[in-house]
């Protein structure tokens, strides 16, 4: 996502929730809004719906022509990560974090439509199956257990998530966009109030990958994971196509869906 477009697709997204058609009438709350005609975010918002459905009914389409019991394996996929990582809406402390929340849930829906596409394209049912199992099992007592491996790739997912984000975010908030933004002060104010929440999020998820690194018995394991952590290009070698995708995983449920909660 670019920097210049996240306070833009938050404005999207909460426009598109609060949109009501009664007839030829269109109400739109947009009180928060000084900035550019509302015709330009209805054309984004209509954009991105049609990209989106175009996306799911090409993976529909894939998915028909694959076994029944890998579709019901992809199937499992998708629906843990949603009972993951999305709650219930609930109404926000402010109308500035629900543009935020409002963002993160469009958000963590294209991540987990994304990783089902690369699920698809790899073309491994046994290695999709391995995933479907943990994400299945991850919640049973004995799982940090049986999972030490696939839970430190996870948090260091979310690791990897708050720190691109934060990389994102500082220079914008500290340059000229931020300053320049028709938006009222008491709004980038709240904006700003955010940063240190995902500073926090960031830590919390670093404290957890080392103390449990430090408990790890098996060498080769932690080797690997701390080749990880230095060299994040490692993800993408052929061989470590399961530890993408598991670390992808933690990007969403605990990355992306981290921020959810916290809103």
């Amino acid at each position: 996502m670019k920097v210049e477009t996240i306070l833009l697709e938050s404005v999207e997204s909460v426009v598109c929730e609060k949109k009501e058609n009664v007839g030829n009438q269109t109400n739109v709350e947009t009180k928060f809004l000084e900035g550019p005609p509302m015709d330009l975010y209805v054309n984004l918002i209509k954009s991105k719906q049609i990209e989106l459905e175009e996306n799911e009914a090409k993976m529909v389409k894939q998915k028909e022509k694959m076994p029944i019991k890998e579709q019901q394996i992809l199937d499992i996929i998708e629906g843990s990560l949603y009972m993951s990582g999305l709650s219930p809406f609930k109404k926000m402390s402010s109308q500035f974090n629900e543009i935020l929340a409002a963002t993160k849930r469009s958000e963590y829906k294209s991540l987990v439509s994304k990783l089902l596409q690369d699920l698809i394209n790899t073309k491994d049912p046994q290695m999709t199956s391995n995933i479907a199992y943990f994400l299945e099992t991850k919640d049973c007592l004995s799982a940090h257990i049986l999972f030490e491996y696939e839970f430190i790739l996870m948090h260091h997912g979310a690791m990897i998530y708050n720190h691109d984000l934060l990389m994102k975010l500082e220079p914008m908030l500290k340059g000229d966009f931020f300053s320049k933004l028709s938006l009222p002060e008491d709004k980038k104010n709240e904006f700003k109030k955010n940063y240190p929440a995902m500073q926090k999020l960031y830590k919390h998820h670093e404290k957890i990958v080392n103390d449990r690194l430090q408990v790890v018995k098996d060498e080769k394991m932690k080797l690997k994971i701390k080749g990880f952590q230095e060299k994040r290009c490692l993800y993408d070698l052929p061989q470590n196509k399961y530890e993408y995708f598991i670390k992808t995983i933690g990007s969403i449920v605990y990355g992306c869906g981290g921020h959810l909660e916290g809103l």
